[in-house]
């Protein structure tokens, strides 16, 4: 069932949101450059469609003048980042197998 949510959204956001599950729930703007393989406008801009759609809080740094973007998932989604969702993906996986 999970597996189907994840999958329901655009390719780029659901793997963001994988990621960011895996983890600990924040990413930088170098994890999804990485994940994506995409320019870090690019990543920014996935970045914050999470952010509007209320799936990631947003907050901006300055390292050394590069700006940098860190997303942290939203409380409302902190079940994902849980034992009990952990534990759940995993037997669900084990059933596809």
């Amino acid at each position: 069932m999970l597996e189907i949510t994840f999958d329901s959204a655009p390719p780029s956001r659901a793997k963001i949101f994988r990621h960011l599950i895996e983890n600990g729930g924040t990413l930088r703007t170098s994890n999804v450059v990485d994940l994506l393989r995409c320019s870090r406008p690019t990543a920014r801009k996935e970045m914050e469609a999470l952010n509007v759609l209320g799936v990631v809080i947003r907050r901006d740094e300055d390292e050394a003048g590069q700006p940098d973007t860190i997303i942290t998932l939203a409380e409302p989604f902190s079940w994902f980042l849980s034992d009990e969702c952990s534990s759940f993906m995993k037997r669900c996986a084990s059933a596809l197998e």
